[in-house]
């Protein structure tokens, strides 16, 4: 039996390398603040780029460690307020910005990027706060104290995505010459001021690997898994695939034509009538989302954003498919019968 560890696919982003830098600093080794702890199962996150969509794969332990490390504390201090009271005095200092989304200059961008990995290790606490397996385990103790965090994290929705957005659009402006290679700077070389060759950039925009600090460009995920004595999860999806599940989010029957979304830059393909076929929906993707018929995602829970929205638009809605993305593409035709959380695929494009 193979007993390396297995990393979990747990999201897909369409990101900066940047972001990616912050992610997966404040999570895996800078101090907590809320704890004197570190993270003891490294590499704890493993981002691999595939030339379209970040993936960010998860070590199981160690995200059990800091859900029951969570926990713990809201246990010996009787609430999550731990949390609550100093996220809100560090969120409220750059609300601002990533609610407006604004063109920061050189030194704003570079300020601004080092509250963006302050401000994300309490990000992080309230994000696996909130989504905790181990919820049914203390739900009896914990209950309101899980739905406060629940509160707290719809406040802050856009943190990510409005972060993300006011990077790229920086990036865009300070270097005109590299277009959307700007994806691919890393933060020193934004701090700096000193972009690499179109050569170097372009290596890393056909892919690449980020975790322990490092950057592997090119490299396989073999070449990864060997070097770490890790596995990755595989996710196949058989050639002749007819249907696949996932769970309903809201009910309701729709036949449509299938449109990919990994990010906001592709919101304008959504036609009225399309469905939305994503690896999870953002708030970016709102305008998108009201012209399309129905959702299906890879990822999410009954209070995932996508959910959220399908009761709000009173549209159906399948999510944790895992394999939506992978399963279909732009143009096939597809069923999404959210009554019975089943994607039928009716024709190939």
């Amino acid at each position: 039996m193979d007993k390396r560890p297995v990393y979990t696919k747990y999201f897909s982003r369409d990101f900066t390398l940047a972001t990616i830098e912050v992610w997966w600093r404040a999570e895996a080794v800078n101090p907590k603040i809320w704890t004197t702890k570190q993270q003891p199962f490294l590499p704890y996150i493993i981002f691999e780029y595939t030339g379209k969509v970040i993936q960010g794969f998860y070590n199981q332990q160690g995200i059990r460690w800091v859900e029951q490390l969570l926990i713990d504390e809201a246990l010996r201090t009787g609430s999550f307020s731990y949390i609550e009271i100093p996220f809100r005095k560090v969120f409220e200092k750059i609300k601002n910005i990533y609610e407006n989304e604004p063109i920061l200059s050189h030194k704003e961008l570079v300020e601004f990027l080092q509250a963006y990995e302050s401000m994300w290790t309490w990000f992080e606490a309230v994000w696996w706060g909130w989504e905790s397996s181990l919820f049914d385990l203390y739900k009896d103790k914990l209950g309101e104290q899980f739905s406060s965090l629940m509160k707290l994290r719809k406040e802050t929705e856009r943190f990510v995505p409005g972060s993300e957005a006011t990077i790229r659009k920086s990036l865009e402006k300070l270097y005109p010459a590299l277009g959307d290679l700007v994806a691919v700077l890393q933060i020193k070389e934004i701090e700096n001021n000193t972009p690499p060759s179109l050569e170097i950039l372009r290596q890393r925009a056909s892919g690449y690997f980020f975790t322990n600090n490092e950057l592997y460009v090119g490299a396989s995920r073999s070449f990864v898994e060997e070097k770490f004595n890790i596995q990755f999860e595989e996710i196949n999806v058989k050639a002749d695939l007819k249907e696949f599940k996932g769970q309903s989010a809201f009910k309701g029957i729709v036949r449509g034509v299938a449109k990919v979304l990994y990010g906001v830059r592709e919101i304008d393909k959504i036609k009225s009538g399309d469905i939305i076929v994503a690896p999870m929906t953002l708030p970016d993707f709102l305008p998108a989302m009201k012209r399309a018929a129905a959702f299906v995602t890879d990822e999410g829970g009954v209070v995932c954003h996508a959910a959220i929205m399908a009761r709000e638009l009173q549209k159906p809605c399948i999510v944790a498919t895992k394999i939506a993305t992978k399963a279909l593409k732009d143009g096939d035709e597809i069923e999404v019968d959210a009554n019975t959380g089943i994607v039928k695929i009716l024709k190939r494009a």
